[in-house]
């Protein structure tokens, strides 16, 4: 019996009605390729059982001719399809006699090394059909053959090290530990349908992985359709990790050699950036690619924190386009989906939408392109990390060239206006333009009000080492004295000020900044209570103070301030005027002093603005 499937293997010996075999080879041009121990008996049925102590086969032999022309991806199908014609499967298994068959332990080289353990395999051929058993410590293999509709399936469950020895070349990397299914005719082996169930880990990305799949390959049309594809697992890149990702197929996809279309959606939850956790995420994707021209097309709908943000990319030849679609944020519903997110512990918006649009392109081969975002934030209001924001308004233009791979800015303008922003202090009337280089971004022009004055900076690089200086004109020393909280405090007269704002290693500071009244000065009045007397007898010194602020009429007030990255300030003033509570005629001069960390009183400030606000809204 020699059959046609283009191999020179000799099993004429099947046709006795008993044998025994220290050794057959089975191919004379590969004697790597043998039986050992061999026994084969003929039973009243005529079945033939044969036992076989050792099958080693070599997939190396024999070689095949190298071809020094490379093949088109076409050329390839076309020879696998002949190929598999010339198999003639369908006459092979008619001729195969009924049959019992057992071998101990079969193994398959490689490179000179076996691929796997060895083997136990048992068969049988049967007039129904054909049966066929493959087991080792860690896998198996089973197919089972019609013989009367020539329909077979193999199923089969592999380890990490079983799928390496089936020959798929996976990266090290990569372990799958697949249960697959995979189903044809002999009469038509260019027609397949898979089916694939199979844990899978990606080191170090991806942990506790599923995938699961059904194809369905058809060679002579050379396409591939997947019915259905699921990936489920863990994701760690970097400083991101998420605990629950799901990447799956939204719709059967086709593949082939003219045209590849996928439709997917990944779904990501318990996401965390580092420590923080991340609000969970969903990206649809429909994407189009034609081989033959290598063009791409490609969109994408990113949503989080019920908004959606949508894009599109086309890739044609070595230029690629992108487009961020025109899309429109809803501030106050995203901060609602976010409840629970600690980045949003202090951030309550109550209105606000934004508005972004983008687009770019580039060419890999001239290593140049382009690329633009537009960004317009309105109405936003509500509390942001405990500051109190009315009505800001954002608008953002950026826009760059790509020259050898180098991104330039060609544009950036950028504007920023407040109504309101309450820091413990209220700033009104804010307005900002600046540029955002991520390198070097710049306040070019900063202007807001603060106290009934005028706040002003100018040209202020804040990732910058070196001297910033800023003004302030007209505070009114009425508003000052109200955060002593001393009960029927008045003052008049307007406060200037010129500090000298330096960025140095460890922070900003401020040296000798420069505080006076304007001429001709004002009035200060701190009538005497139970909260002047407690501070009075606690602070050395102060009583006399106190007394002469009861009525100071004053004519000169310049102070030195100080201040220190850790928050700590610290001013001194010196005060020259008249005060009748002192004397009627003899004019006063003294020095007042002053510690205070900046930043835990604006802390405490904007916590007792706070406080007064849900009591107000409680109650009133």
């Amino acid at each position: 019996m020699q059959p046609s499937l283009g191999w020179s293997i000799d099993l004429n010996w099947l046709s006795y009605s008993s044998v025994e075999l220290a050794r057959v080879s089975l191919d004379k041009a590969c004697p790597k390729n043998v039986l050992q121990g061999v026994e084969l008996e003929r039973n009243d049925e005529g079945e033939v059982i044969l036992k076989v102590e050792l099958l080693r086969w070599d997939l190396d032999c024999p070689s095949q001719p190298n071809s020094s022309k490379k093949q088109t991806p076409e050329q390839v199908l076309a020879t696998l399809n002949q190929t598999l014609a010339q198999l003639n499967m369908v006459e092979w298994v008619a001729q195969l006699p009924l049959l019992s068959v057992e071998i101990q332990s079969l193994t398959l080289y490689q490179g000179g090394k076996p691929l796997a353990s060895p083997w136990r395999l048992t068969g049988q051929v049967t007039e129904a059909g054909v049966t066929v058993k493959l087991v080792n410590k860690q896998d198996q293999l089973a197919l089972n053959i019609n013989r009367q509709n020539q329909a077979f399936v193999i199923n089969g469950e592999l380890s990490p090290g079983g799928v390496q020895a089936s020959l798929l070349n996976l990266p090290t990397h990569v372990a799958l530990s697949p249960k697959f299914s995979l189903r044809g005719k002999l009469d038509s082996l260019t027609q397949l349908s898979m089916e694939l169930s199979s844990p899978v880990t990606v080191k170090p990305q991806l942990s506790k992985g599923l995938v699961v799949a059904k194809a369905h390959l058809d060679l002579a049309r050379q396409q591939l359709s997947i019915s259905a594809f699921k990936v489920k697992g863990a994701i760690k890149q970097g400083d991101f990790n998420a605990g629950d990702v799901e990447w799956v197929l939204t719709k059967p996809a086709k593949l082939s050699l003219k045209k590849a279309e996928l439709t997917f959606e990944m779904a990501a939850k318990k996401a965390r950036w580092r420590k923080h956790k991340l609000p969970d995420f969903r990206l649809a994707s429909e994407l189009n690619y034609i081989p033959l021209t290598h063009h791409l097309s490609a969109k994408f709908d990113f949503s989080t924190l019920r908004q959606i943000i949508s894009a599109q990319v086309s890739l044609d030849k070595q230029r690629v386009n992108w487009q961020i679609l025109p899309s429109k944020l809803t501030l106050a519903e995203a901060n609602k989906a976010g409840q629970g997110l600690k980045f949003l512990d202090k951030t309550q918006l109550t209105s606000g939408t934004i508005e972004l649009n983008g687009a770019g392109n580039y060419h890999f081969g001239k290593q140049a392109g382009q690329l633009g975002l537009s960004l317009n934030a309105v109405n936003v209001s509500g509390l942001v990390q405990d500051y109190i924001l009315e009505n800001a308004t954002l608008k953002v233009e950026q826009g760059y060239k790509i020259e050898r791979n180098k991104l330039l800015s060609v544009k950036d303008n950028n504007h920023l206006s407040i109504d309101l922003l309450d820091i413990g202090v209220p700033l009104s009337a804010i307005d900002l333009a600046f540029k955002a280089d991520i390198n070097q971004p710049e306040i070019t022009d900063f202007k807001g009000f603060i106290l009934g004055g005028e706040l002003r900076v100018q040209r202020f690089k804040p990732l910058a080492l070196g001297r910033t200086d800023v003004k302030v004109k007209g505070v009114q020393l009425s508003g000052l004295l109200a955060y002593g909280q001393l009960p029927g405090a008045s003052a008049t007269g307007l406060i200037d000020a010129n500090i000298p704002l330096y960025k140095e290693a460890d922070g900003f500071h401020i040296y000798n900044g420069e505080v006076f009244a304007r001429a001709p000065g004002g009035q200060i009045m701190i009538p005497d209570s139970d909260v002047v007397q407690n501070l009075a007898a606690t602070n050395i010194g102060v009583e006399f103070i106190f007394k002469v602020l009861q009525d100071l009429r004053y004519s000169d007030l310049a102070g030195k301030l100080n201040y220190k990255p850790d928050g700590e300030m610290g001013i001194e003033v010196l005060i020259k005027g008249l005060s009748p509570q002192v004397s009627k005629t003899r004019p006063i001069e003294f020095n007042y002093s002053h510690q205070e960390n900046l930043i835990q009183l604006l802390r405490s400030l904007r916590f007792s603005n706070e406080l007064e606000r849900k009591i107000e809204d409680k109650y009133l």
